[in-house]
């Protein structure tokens, strides 16, 4: 399978649907194991439920200059130059790069100290 220069999106999606298949398994071992059948499809409204409540944030995209489609869907649109799509990465990555750091600076956090950084990387 070739996921193309958006390889981030290709994965999002992948774990999206391993979480929703596991949890079907789970809601099928709930009903072998005596759940009720009332009980099952209040966890899959709950589950229908999640997006909505977690859309009310701000949609940000980053497109190519021209591209009309994606400022009728988002809310704020971060334009890039046209490149050849194995460029698209490497423009994408610096105003997402900034995005982050000045996210991390309004909810206060320390940029110089970041939480998950590997040890190997941290140790002299």
């Amino acid at each position: 399978m070739h996921a193309g220069p958006e390889i981030g999106v290709a994965a999002t999606k992948s774990f999206t649907s391993q979480v929703t298949v596991l949890t079907l398994l789970g809601l099928l071992l709930g009903r072998m194991r005596h759940l009720s059948t009332s009980e099952g499809i209040r966890m899959l409204e709950e589950m229908q439920a999640i997006p909505d409540k977690v859309r009310k944030g701000p949609v940000i995209a980053i497109g190519t200059e021209g591209s009309s489609k994606l400022e009728k869907v988002a809310d704020d649109v971060i334009l890039i130059p046209r490149c050849p799509d194995y460029l698209s990465p490497l423009l994408t990555v610096i105003p997402l790069q900034l995005l982050a750091y000045h996210l991390a600076v309004k909810l206060e956090c320390d940029v110089d100290k970041p939480r998950n950084l590997a040890k190997s990387v941290t140790v002299e």
